[in-house]
């Protein structure tokens, strides 16, 4: 195993973090609590991000507020430091991702300025949907710009990628739960996606692919012609460069796992099941995507079987679908999202509530579909808030 990475400890005491250090745990984790910032400086270089951590997140961010937007509605009600020009937006395949039975949303806080329309500062905020915040990263008005962050969660922790501008090398910064230490990685080249597994953590790399970094910051190759990791209890899936093949890296071991007969657009896990949940669709150039079917491969290693067809005016091939409890939650277009239960493919349509239309999918369970939702006039379809819609939830 070669050492790809130089690691920096950045902690009052300088000592790893103790989650990652310790072997694999496949224990139910504890719900996150917050933890302290020992060092709250980000910079790949010094002085070139601005990015800072959060020190007490659970009082600095809160808990997100809901207010009411009709019949089994809220939406989040964000404090916008100013009037116009603010957004919200997530990265990744899962924005909410269950950690120790809890669902945590990772989404980032945009803050405008109405008088010069420009982006004045940002804020990553790691949250319970009902819940003060674990986790924040903040780059505040005036500091230096040229800086791009993308965050992920999982059972051992939170870790996100820091890019400035300019730089040829990212860094991948981890810290797990309840522990105030902070870990730097400086990655060899790029990176893009990530994904916190147990105990490493995969990245997809600019060049090299998908590389897993142990607990020590040792970078381990999994696999070059695969993209978008997402953590499995023993490894990761992958979707291959061909757009049609599911790869899984276990122990490190990267091998095809299911492949669409058209392209698959699409793939999402149901961590409750542990089953895999893919949309097979085939590529128009003239219209995206058409003949969206919705495909399930179950926790047990039985046969993948198709569900049921996906309604997709869109043409996005079931973009940002999600899943969880034996359900998966899509987007058909502005005004109509859609639940599929997986067992026997049974379709629900949720409908935005007035004066907004749906851009993303975020999560469902038993009673309530959340989703990113901005205004139905806005031709950069830019998100404003976040809905939680109950349906019904009788199966």
């Amino acid at each position: 195993m070669r050492h790809l990475a130089s690691v920096l400890l950045l902690s009052a005491a300088c000592t790893a973090p103790a989650a990652w250090s310790s072997a694999p745990s496949r224990r139910a984790s504890p719900q996150p609590e917050p933890a302290p910032a020992a060092a709250p400086e980000l910079a790949v270089r010094d002085g070139a991000c601005g990015v800072t951590v959060v020190a007490a997140p659970a009082t600095e961010l809160g808990a997100p507020t809901w207010t009411g937007c009709g019949e089994g509605c809220e939406q989040l009600a964000t404090p916008w430091s100013s009037a116009t020009h603010n957004t919200l937006s997530v990265h990744g395949p899962e924005p909410v991702r269950r950690v120790g039975g809890a669902p945590l949303l990772t989404y980032m806080r945009h803050e405008g300025d109405s008088s010069q329309r420009a982006l004045q500062g940002w804020t990553h905020v790691v949250t319970p949907l009902r819940g003060a915040a674990v986790f924040g990263l903040r780059a505040d008005p005036g500091a230096p710009d040229g800086c791009a962050v993308r965050v992920a969660v999982g059972e051992r922790g939170v870790a996100a990628i820091v890019h400035t501008a300019g730089a040829t090398r990212d860094a991948l910064v981890r810290r797990p739960w309840g522990d105030a230490a902070l870990e730097r990685v400086v990655l060899p080249e790029l990176a893009s996606h990530l994904a916190v597994g147990d105990p490493e953590t995969w990245v997809e790399l600019e060049a090299s692919g998908v590389v897993a970094v142990d607990p020590a910051g040792a970078l381990v190759p999994v696999a070059t012609g695969a993209t978008r990791p997402r953590a499995l209890p023993r490894g990761a899936l992958l979707q291959a460069l061909d757009r049609r093949t599911l790869v899984r890296a276990l122990d490190h071991a990267a091998v095809a796992s299911h492949a669409a007969a058209g392209e698959l657009s699409e793939l999402a896990i149901d961590r409750r099941s542990g089953a895999i949940v893919w949309v097979d669709a085939q590529l128009d150039p003239a219209a995206w995507y058409r003949d969206a079917t919705l495909w399930l491969a179950p926790g047990d290693d039985a046969s993948p079987r198709a569900v049921a067809p996906l309604p997709d005016r869109l043409g996005h091939g079931g973009w940002g679908m999600v899943a969880d409890d034996g359900r998966v939650l899509t987007i058909d277009h502005g005004e109509r999202a859609v639940i599929t239960r997986l067992h026997d493919g049974e379709q629900r349509d949720v409908a935005p509530p007035a004066g907004l239309q749906w851009l993303r999918p975020l999560w469902i369970d038993e009673t309530t579909a959340w989703l990113l939702a901005g205004p139905p006039d806005d031709p950069d379809r830019k998100a404003s808030t976040i809905v939680a819609q109950r349906w019904d939830g009788a199966d």
